[in-house]
């Protein structure tokens, strides 16, 4: 056999030239997945791996006059189609081209021959194109076809190319050169297909004639990828005058061997790269240090090029490589903090004109400057010991903070921006010295990102009285945290000095304050440590004009009050702060510790600070009051300052108080574990739980009390599963009904007047009916629990089980409660209760007591403050009893009967209760083999009472007990 070469090839450089719209111009190679031209395989033969019809529906190799091979079939209407097929090696995934020669002997309108027919692995059409009459037609889908070509002459080889789209599932077709606009980025018979696995060539079983193909080509695509530079690593010491070598991995997807790739040095003062710049000259795997690197980091990065295909690849870039300064880093520990005590100087980077005494840092106008290393300063805070009647508390004179830069050149700090500081006095460590004060002086402001060194300057002669001392001011110790630290510094504070009204927001009455300036007055101005406050007028009248807004888009989240009382400590707080997130509701913040007074208040014959200081406040506050409390003796206090830490706002979602409870499937194993993702939703068992949300506090040591609580339900069950907030965390020595009195979770609820329509007046506490469940959370003297109902305790057996949190700042609790012992039947039936949920913390004043809708002791059981839940709604479970009671007026006689239907020969149990609801009847029996079971006894001589008595039957193998009733009357 002998081919035409010269028609295929020209042929095959038309439609390499082109490419249809649409089809993506991406870099590729091309992979052959089928070519066969029918050249090697004999006459009446198939090529090897086609799978062919034979006999009267043969489809076999034929050869032409001129020899030239081609794969032809002939139907003869006898109702099976004649087939032939080729299954790739592998499907095609990616885009593809099938190119063909094909031609018909028969063109009447009725004929049909399939000469393209690709499928997909599991055998359905993913594109099909025909000889249909004289027309070359493409099918759309079951008996749909539309014409690409007409004109179709018999006998005649037409070329025909094929592209397809697997991103768009669409395809174009060409014949004899020419793209056919009809059928040019048209969907696939499967507009869903995802893969091609199969050539099919197919006669229609019920038409007469002849059909052929030839040369039949079908190529995929194949991405070429980039190359790669992986495991990228910087070798030698980073210091000048050293050698530094850059390592790295190559790779490439397409076997593509490297060619020539670039490398780069580069160096920046930030470690993210954020600022990095390009080192001239320095681009081969070596780099020496200079010493303009000193302080600064420097990267490595490779472009990798490969020798053929996609030549260049994305830079790759090493971790950074710190180039040290010579001097003392400060050594932060692994959470990113590290407190110089100051008991010697070998921390400090640089420091001049100061001395240690008295276990701290001392010298008028003395510095201390101190150095990150490869890490970068967060914040800082300044402990003090100051003698305020020695000082002149002159702003300007004051212990100050810069950032600083090093200069290579001269080796030496240059200060860069100061900062802004704020002092806060600690009251509550001063000694019987009312002149020696304790304060901490913090930023006010975030320092520049990549601050490496800090420089403190101790203050100036001018803030010292003309026969003060150096040990008049003291620097105790420094707290340092670096960018690895996980707290989150204030980004800027409002700072009040009390020295006119300007500050507060608008709407507020001042008539009675006065703003004071003392600067003139030594005596006042050491007596008070500032040189403006802000007093009273009328000294019997509290006030509230004290309000401040925190900056657009900000809320607020710290609170530092300092004011002046004389002589006598006020029996309670002077002042007062209450947080709003309108600016029209206020509610007192009150949280313990947050108010600071001297030991020896009552004691000192001098004016002494009273400090209040709240360093976490509730998400969203938008706006805090200062209130003077009235009829404080003397006129005090005297406010001398007010500092408002602020940062980004937090949008406070309202709580949810109508929660669903889901039902579970399957028992849910109580092992201590609820399971969440990283927002908190339940997952695992507890997944589609609503959550119960707590919000609890947290403390002013930063230590957080708040609880999430997940609710599921089966047939008999509730099952509770919360995870718990608490810095000490299970702690409860109680026991019995005694541990309401420590660590415990505790649910309120209830089923009767829920519109509180029936008892208004008792929306403030609870209704006999309520019934309270405490499950405590200590495990000294095992897991304990107990519910109480009208004054009265019961011990339903509750599984439950509890696991301290890894850090120690929490746990988990799992419970599942038994319905019938909260009064809780058929809750498949969509039952709603009032519900209140309290988290109790022994550890803390009142023990917290926070609630779900309320928060308090005197609160929480205040049913009209209750939320809801919901059992979701379900199917009933199937019915595992009949059951019947009837009594006989005239004979006094009760008798119940019915029959377990899943078991038998297993014992039941039966309760009857009186219409007062106290027991009257309790008894046992076995049912016999088919289940039934009965009971019978007489009311005679009980003292029965007329109404309706309650039948409860339970047993072996029944999951929910049955209950029925039966009537008393005319006793």
């Amino acid at each position: 056999m002998r081919k035409g070469l010269a028609k295929l090839t020209l042929t095959a450089l038309l439609f390499g030239l082109w490419t249809p719209v649409g089809m993506p111009s991406a870099e590729a190679a091309s992979v052959t997945v089928l070519s066969e031209n029918f050249e090697s395989t004999a006459v009446g033969q198939v090529p090897a791996g086609w799978v062919a019809t034979t006999g009267a529906n043969l489809v076999s190799v034929a050869e032409d006059t001129g020899g030239n091979g081609y794969l032809t079939t002939t139907e003869s209407n006898n109702s099976v189609p004649n087939t032939a097929d080729y299954t790739f090696a592998a499907p095609i995934t990616t885009d593809f081209t099938v190119d063909m020669r094909v031609k018909t002997q028969q063109i009447t309108s009725s004929y049909e021959g399939y000469f393209l027919i690709l499928r997909d692995s599991a055998g359905d059409k993913v594109l099909e194109l025909l000889f249909n009459g004289s027309t070359i037609s493409r099918r759309y889908g079951s008996n749909l076809k539309t014409s690409v070509k007409t004109g179709i002459v018999a006998n005649q080889w037409y070329d025909v190319h094929v592209a397809v789209d697997m991103d768009t599932k669409t395809y174009s077709v060409a014949i004899d050169g020419t793209p056919v606009a009809s059928a040019t980025n048209v969907a696939l018979y499967k507009a869903t297909a995802t893969e091609v696995a199969q050539y099919g060539f197919s006669s229609y079983r019920y038409q007469s004639g002849s059909l052929q193909v030839d040369d039949l080509l079908v190529t995929k695509e194949v991405l070429n990828e980039a190359p790669a530079a992986v495991s990228l690593n910087v070798y030698g010491t980073p210091a000048p005058g050293q050698t530094l070598t850059g390592t790295y991995l190559y790779t490439d997807a397409d076997a593509d061997a490297q060619g020539a790739s670039t490398f780069q040095w580069y160096r920046g003062t930030l470690a993210d790269g954020s600022n990095k710049t390009p080192i001239a000259g320095a681009t081969t795997l070596t780099y020496t240090v200079a010493s303009g690197d000193v302080g600064n980091y420097l990267w490595f990065e490779v472009t990798p090029v490969a020798a053929a295909g996609i030549l260049v690849g994305s830079p790759a870039l090493s971790a950074p490589v710190f180039v040290a300064i010579p001097g003392n880093v400060l050594p932060f520990d692994g959470s990113g903090r590290f407190t110089d005590e100051l008991t010697q100087l070998n921390y400090a980077f640089r420091n001049s004109g100061v001395t240690i005494s008295s276990g701290g840092v001392i010298g008028i106008g003395g510095n201390l400057s101190y150095y990150s290393g490869a890490s970068s300063f967060e914040s800082l805070s300044i402990d003090v010991t100051f003698n305020k009647w020695a000082l002149n508390f002159t702003t300007a004179d004051d212990l100050s903070v810069f950032e600083a830069v090093y200069n290579t050149a001269t080796g030496s700090l240059v200060d860069g921006k100061q900062v802004e500081l704020v002092r806060k006095l600690h009251p509550e460590l001063m000694s019987s010295g009312v002149q020696y004060v304790k304060a901490t002086y913090e930023l006010a402001e975030p320092l520049t990102p990549g601050t490496k060194y800090v420089h403190v300057k101790l203050p100036q002669a001018g803030y010292f009285s003309s026969t003060a001392v150096a040990g008049d001011f003291r620097i105790d110790l420094i707290d340092f945290e670096s960018t690895q630290s996980s707290s989150v510094p204030a980004e800027g504070y409002v700072i009040d000095p009390m020295a006119n009204f300007s500050m507060y927001a608008a709407g507020g009455d001042t008539s009675n304050l006065q703003a004071v300036n003392v600067a003139g007055n030594l005596s006042l101005v050491r007596t008070f440590g500032t040189t403006t406050y802000v007093k009273r007028v009328d000294t019997s009248i509290a006030s509230t004009a004290m309000t401040y807004a925190a900056p657009s888009g900000k809320d607020f989240k710290s609170a530092y009050i300092e004011g002046y009382y004389f002589a006598n400590q006020p029996t309670s707080p002077s002042f007062e702060l209450w947080t709003s997130t309108d600016g029209v509701t206020f509610t007192q913040f009150n949280t313990a510790g947050i108010y600071h007074h001297p030991a020896f208040g009552s004691s000192a014959n001098n004016s002494i600070p009273d400090v209040l200081q709240a360093n976490f406040l509730p998400a969203g506050v938008k706006y805090v009051r200062v209130r003077i409390a009235g009829n404080i003796g003397n006129g005090f206090p005297y406010i001398t300052k007010l500092a408002f830490g602020y940062g980004n706002e937090v949008v406070v979602q309202p709580v949810d108080t109508d929660i669903t409870i889901q039902r579970v499937t399957s028992p849910i194993t109580i092992d201590g574990v609820v399971e969440t993702d990283a927002s908190g939703n339940p997952t695992g068992s507890w997944a589609g739980s609503e959550r119960i949300h707590i919000a609890g506090v947290i403390d002013n040591n930063g230590d957080e009390r708040s609880a999430e609580i997940f609710l599921k339900y089966d047939e008999k069950k509730l099952y509770v599963g919360a995870k718990i907030k608490d810095p000490t965390s299970m702690v409860n020595t109680r026991t019995g009904t005694s541990i309401w009195n420590g660590d415990a979770l505790e649910l309120f609820m209830g089923d009767e007047d829920m519109d509180f329509t029936q008892h208004p007046d008792q929306v403030g506490t609870m209704l006999p009916s309520d019934r309270q469940l405490v499950l405590g959370s200590g495990n000294e003297y095992g897991y304990q629990s107990y519910l109480y109902m009208n004054g009265a305790y019961s011990k339903p057996l509750i599984f439950m089980e509890l696991v301290r949190d890894a850090d120690g700042d929490g746990y988990t609790m799992e419970a599942a409660v038994p319905l019938y012992a909260l009064g809780i039947t058929n809750p498949w039936e969509g039952k709603s209760l009032l519900m209140n949920a309290a988290l109790s913390d022994g550890g803390y004043t009142s023990r917290g007591q926070w609630g779900w809708t309320t928060n308090g002791e005197a609160a929480k059981k205040a049913r009209g403050q209750f939320g809801t839940v919901t059992f979701a709604p379900s199917t009933a479970p199937a019915a595992e009893m009949t059951l019947s009671a009837s009594y006989n007026a005239s004979t006094q006689l009760v008798t119940v009967t019915g029959r377990t239907l899943a078991v038998s020969n297993n014992f039941v149990t039966l309760t009857v209760k009186e219409p007062a609801g106290a027991v009257d009847y309790v008894a046992q029996a076995v049912s016999n083999a088919t289940g039934n079971f009965s009971f019978s006894y007489s009311l005679s001589g009980s003292g029965a009472a007329n109404g309706t008595y309650t039948v409860k039957v339970g047993g072996a193998g029944v999951k929910v007990p049955q209950a029925t009733t039966f009537v008393v009357t005319g006793q």
